[in-house]
C-alpha cells in the first residue's frame, strides 16, 4: 500500500466519530447502530491505529468481539478490509 494513502487511512480511522463510522458502514452495506459505533470508536481510539499492522487489527477485532458483539466485530472487519 502506498505510504501516503496508508497515512491518510490511519488518520481517518484515528479521528472517526461514531456517526461517521455509522455513515461509512452504510456506504459499504454494513449496518451498525449508533451505540455499536460508539463502542467500536471507544476501542479504536485507545491507541493509534496502523491499518497495515495485521496483529493490531486482529487484537482490536477480538476486543470488539468480546466487549461489543462477535457479529459487530465481523462487520468491523469487513469495513477495515475495504481500506486495506
Amino acid at each position: 500500500m502506498n505510504p501516503f494513502v496508508q497515512q491518510m487511512i490511519n488518520h481517518k480511522i484515528n479521528t472517526l466519530t461514531p456517526k461517521q463510522l455509522q455513515n461509512l458502514g452504510s456506504q459499504y452495506q454494513v449496518n451498525i447502530t449508533i451505540e455499536q459505533a460508539r463502542q467500536i470508536i471507544d476501542i479504536l481510539h485507545h491507541e493509534p491505529i496502523n491499518i497495515a499492522d495485521e496483529t493490531q487489527r486482529k487484537r482490536l477485532l477480538n476486543k470488539i468481539a468480546k466487549e461489543v458483539d462477535p457479529s459487530v466485530a465481523q462487520k468491523t472487519k469487513k469495513l477495515l478490509e475495504e481500506f486495506i
